[in-house]
């Protein structure tokens, strides 16, 4: 496989690419490369809770979402310690 990279350079998902040097690995290391730099390409993510967009990330900067929701009831410490009786106590 021929390299097709004469210097050492970044493209454009921040995958960087050799030239061959002394050896002749280069055409086969950039292609896999090449083909990494491909999957990083950015897409964007929407995150909806009861089909209302919350928040998206889209690669350009970080982002935080709150998905609580106080219309949802959660089950308590003791709710949780009930379904799990311990030895001793008649359950």
């Amino acid at each position: 496989m021929a390299n097709t990279y004469t210097r050492k350079e970044q493209l454009s998902n921040g995958v960087w690419v050799v030239p061959d040097g002394d050896k002749s690995w280069g055409g086969e290391l950039n292609y896999n490369f090449f083909l990494l730099n491909g999957l990083l390409d950015r897409h964007t993510i929407t995150v909806k809770q009861n089909n209302r967009k919350i928040g998206e990330f889209n690669g350009t900067e970080d982002v935080s979402v709150n998905i609580s929701d106080p219309e949802i009831k959660y089950a308590s410490d003791e709710d949780i310690d009930a379904l799990f009786p311990s030895e001793g106590n008649g359950d």
